[in-house]
């Protein structure tokens, strides 16, 4: 298989992990005021559930996922997690980060089908 193919595939494999995560939580990761990447409650945001236990800590809140390029704590959490961050567009896990943080879970069902097909995950 072809770099490009695996790159294809394995995007695929992580947006449906997160996509199946959300719609099945069907709600927000948060403490009321912040979203979390978990909120210690069983809930996780759409890169929170792509994080181990292993790797989770508290200190992760707040931080965001790239900062100016370069690679933050939760950006090298999900790579310990066995996340080939390499393989993934980071505008693609920006994105559903962001449909988690700013949309209502009753908007994200139709949010992640545009990505889908925005990614061409079809």
């Amino acid at each position: 298989m072809s770099d490009s193919i695996f790159d294809l595939v394995y995007t695929k494999t992580i947006f449906n992990k997160v996509s199946e995560h959300l719609l099945k939580q069907n709600a927000k990761s948060t403490n009321k005021k912040l979203c979390l990447y978990r909120d210690g409650n069983g809930m996780k945001c759409a890169i929170g559930c792509l994080i181990s236990d292993e790797f989770y800590t508290p200190e992760l809140e707040g931080k965001c996922l790239l900062w100016d390029g370069d690679k933050t704590a939760v950006f090298r959490a999900l790579e310990k997690s066995g996340i080939y961050t390499d393989k993934l567009p980071i505008s693609l896990l920006s994105a559903l980060q962001q449909i988690h943080d700013t949309e209502s879970p009753s908007d994200w069902p139709d949010s992640l089908t545009y990505l889908k097909c925005r990614y061409n995950l079809t």
